[in-house]
């Protein structure tokens, strides 16, 4: 069995990646870390793969371009907007395979996202400014179980959020570009053919697209005005999937009756926007997968899929991502 020569494209002291570097899975060769293709001089024409670990495209295509015997591909996150160029969508047609990070945070964001509903459903914030007040005035919390929670991108996240809504009683609509791949999934009472028609229905909208070109502005004020005026939309896919100036108009106006945000259309989130001034609008920056050990966990992942390229077999197809396709 030949050695893969695998490139550690991120930051040359990044701890971790010389951690793996010194102690890489059996078949498999680590060459870096190096952060930019200059650095691996006369390696680039040997490289079999290249793990990348928070770069971009531009630190990428250059690799992609210098190493003709590349096979495999892997990002650390999840998304893959990041790296996803003409070069990279040419290589996972014509020579190799792409893989990310899936799985890896998809138990963190179901978590947020419940934690968000209840932050909503119990008015929390009503409770906090009841107490800085020292205020004893009583209400009707809201109930999760019965309602209905919209899941707009079907994915492993998705899924995991929808694990989470049943075991609370809720009901789970979902909408996702090929149903087919979830035939008989016992989480779901309906796939949604229309965007449109799953917000209508929904009492709470999940939002975890991919970004791709289509999926830009998805969620628009025409899908925001489908939602029912108790309504709650969730965001933990990708920031510029929603309208964000459509968003806060409706939260603004009253029209919604809340949002929670994990991402956003420019992160950081700009001190002057007008977000931050929405009280019925729950906001994190871009930090609710980063539980206590994410790092690690996704290395892990990285490290796992090499040493399945290491023994030179095929990728199972649920590994793969399809760069065209953003996901």
């Amino acid at each position: 069995m030949n050695t893969k020569q695998v490139l550690l494209l991120g930051a040359p002291t990044d701890a971790r990646l010389l951690a793996a570097r010194d102690a890489p899975p059996p078949g498999v060769a680590f060459v870096g870390p190096h952060a930019h293709l200059e650095d691996v001089g006369d390696a680039a024409p040997t490289l079999d793969g290249v793990l990348t670990w928070w770069c971009g495209r531009s630190a990428l295509d250059p690799v992609l371009e210098a190493a003709p015997r590349l096979r495999w591909v892997h990002s650390a996150a999840a998304g893959l907007d990041h790296l996803v160029s003409p070069a990279l969508t040419e290589f996972a047609r014509t020579r190799g395979g792409v893989t990310n990070a899936r799985g890896v945070f998809s138990e963190a964001l179901a978590e947020w996202t419940l934690a968000a509903l209840l932050h909503f459903a119990k008015d929390l914030a009503r409770l906090e400014r009841a107490k800085v007040a020292r205020s004893w005035s009583q209400f009707e919390p809201r109930a999760l179980r019965g309602t209905t929670l919209g899941v707009y991108g079907y994915g492993d996240i998705g899924r995991a959020c929808a694990r989470l809504a049943k075991a609370c009683g809720m009901r789970v609509l979902a909408h996702r570009r090929h149903p087919e791949r979830s035939a008989n999934d016992a989480l779901v009472d309906a796939f949604v053919t229309s965007p449109h028609d799953l917000a209508a229905r929904s009492d709470h909208l999940l939002v975890a697209l991919p970004l791709t070109a289509s999926t830009h502005h998805a969620v628009d004020a025409r899908l925001l005005a489908a939602l029912r005026p108790h309504a709650v939309l969730v965001n933990v896919g990708r920031g510029p999937t929603v309208d964000e100036r459509a968003l806060s108009d409706a939260l603004a106006s009253g029209r919604l009756r809340g949002a929670a945000l994990d991402v956003f259309e420019q992160e950081p989130l700009p001190p002057e926007s007008p977000l931050y001034a929405l009280p019925n609008l729950l906001l994190s920056p871009h930090c609710a997968d980063r539980e206590p050990g994410w790092l690690d966990a996704t290395l892990a992942r990285s490290l796992l899929l090499a040493a399945h390229f290491g023994t030179g077999a095929a990728f199972d197809p649920a590994d793969l991502v399809d760069p065209g396709a953003g996901y």
